[in-house]
């Protein structure tokens, strides 16, 4: 004789989907064979968003007028900001590197040609690359001309106490082109996942989606 078959209650029911859901959205720490982990893709997004805002504040400064403010900070102040967060996104990028380094990667995605590889393998290595030198230049320009680098009213990197025009200009020529070219490399890591997204439509873009 089979036993009673016990029926859910609505709240029960709910309960049960509600745990489904929770363990279907659960995103491991670390990277998979098939997937980026949680850390990899918190550090790909906020290296993300700070350069976007770091954009944003550049875009500020030059289009600022002198005397004026804007949300009751000056330009000085702007610069200020850009500056710290500027030493931030350094800071983050290194540890993003170390991450990189000693934790393995997902499989390569299913369907990926040898030249989206390729592309792919440069594109990821040409951003490591401006995301170092884009900090670093902005520093060496700021030092070069005299100037001193805040970190958030914590610290400050002194600048040069016998100030280097010529240095301090080709700092800023360097910053400025690294800044196209941050833009360019972006521009292609965006197309790829896009033209995978739409022509493809293999989920190519969910692998790093919060």
């Amino acid at each position: 004789m089979q036993p009673p078959i016990r029926r859910l209650d609505t709240k029960q029911k709910r309960r049960l989907i509600k745990a489904g859901n929770t363990r279907k959205k659960t995103v491991p720490l670390k990277n998979t064979t098939t997937k980026y982990g949680a850390i990899t893709k918190w550090f790909h997004w906020i290296i993300f968003m700070l350069f976007f805002g770091q954009y944003t504040t550049a875009t500020i400064m030059n289009w600022m007028d002198p005397g004026t403010t804007l949300f009751g900070v000056g330009n000085s102040g702007w610069v200020a900001w850009h500056k710290s967060f500027g030493l931030l996104i350094l800071g983050i990028v290194l540890l993003r590197i170390i991450w990189r380094k000693t934790t393995r990667l997902p499989d390569w995605a299913n369907g990926l040609s040898a030249w989206e590889k390729v592309t792919i393998h440069f594109v990821e290595n040409g951003l490591y690359a401006v995301m170092i030198l884009m900090p670093l230049t902005g520093l060496l320009m700021s030092a070069a001309g005299g100037h001193p680098t805040p970190f958030f009213h914590l610290f400050s990197i002194p600048g040069f106490s016998h100030p280097n025009s010529v240095l301090s200009t080709i700092a800023w020529f360097m910053h400025i082109s690294i800044s196209y070219v941050i833009v360019a490399l972006l521009a292609i890591h965006v197309g790829l996942a896009a033209r995978r997204e739409i022509f493809e439509k293999d989920g190519y873009i969910k692998r790093m989606l919060p």
